[in-house]
């Protein structure tokens, strides 16, 4: 009966054991998940980091004026004759005034703007690449992967937006003075896409004139950025006005 006694005793120190190292387990598990959680998240937030680099636009004389070697009805009215066979919509005309108003849309703002260069990594199944591109332009690249292997695609997309005025002074009977200004808006639209599903979008907008150029925050890539006029869309305008026998006078300014 005793060594019987003896035998439960060991069993009850056996179990006592057990319960004690199975509880203390217990206890170290929920330490140990938030850690191993939390390497999952960090680990999974670094395979879709995107790196740019931003370069700013060089800065560049924009000629707002010119001289047209013609009267200054002359001049108004070539320049709205030329007008009406371009991209421009022709909002309003004073002959009396000098003025004409005229507003216009592209789908090519790069021929026109610029915001720099951002350098990206493009990141795909066959490997990483730099890619530089101009903001202003639309593209597309891979963005990196998901921990579940879902790859994330950058969709950018974007609209320039104008409106200018042309100014008419007569500088003699057979001089016109000729000026222009124009306000563009650049819009963009980011998407995020994974796997085949949009997650996510940013909107932005940007706008300056041809004397002043635009210097906030680019919300894709939490970055600042300049954009500004090319003087291409300026140059153009101010030539409808002109013969194409004029020549530049020197005392033109410029911005």
């Amino acid at each position: 009966m005793k060594k019987h006694f003896q035998n439960i005793s060991k069993n009850k120190q056996h179990f006592s054991r057990l319960y004690t190292n199975l509880y203390t387990n217990a206890v170290k598990l929920p330490v140990l998940l938030p850690v191993f959680i939390g390497i999952i998240t960090l680990t999974n937030c670094a395979s879709i980091k995107k790196n740019a680099t931003y370069v700013t636009p060089q800065s560049i004389q924009i000629k707002s004026g010119t001289t047209a070697q013609s009267p200054l009805t002359e001049a108004w009215q070539r320049s709205l004759i030329q007008l009406t066979k371009g991209i421009f919509f022709i909002e309003n005309s004073e002959r009396e005034a000098g003025i004409i108003n005229i507003s216009f849309d592209q789908t090519d703002p790069g021929q026109y703007v610029t915001c720099g260069n951002f350098t990206i990594k493009d990141r795909r199944l066959s490997g990483t690449r730099n890619v530089t591109y101009d903001p202003v332009s639309s593209i597309r690249f891979g963005k990196g992967f998901k921990t579940n292997g879902e790859k994330v695609t950058v969709i950018r997309s974007t609209q320039l937006y104008g409106k200018a005025n042309l100014l008419f002074l007569e500088r003699d009977t057979e001089r016109t003075r000729v000026r222009v200004n124009i306000l563009y808006t650049l819009v963009s639209k980011t998407q995020f896409k994974t796997g085949e599903e949009i997650t996510d979008a940013i909107n932005q907008s940007y706008s300056f004139t041809t004397a002043n150029r635009f210097e906030g925050i680019d919300d894709v890539n939490n970055t600042k950025i300049i954009c500004q006029t090319k003087g291409t869309l300026e140059k153009a305008l101010l030539n409808t006005a002109r013969r194409s026998t004029d020549l530049d006078e020197d005392e033109e300014e410029d911005i």
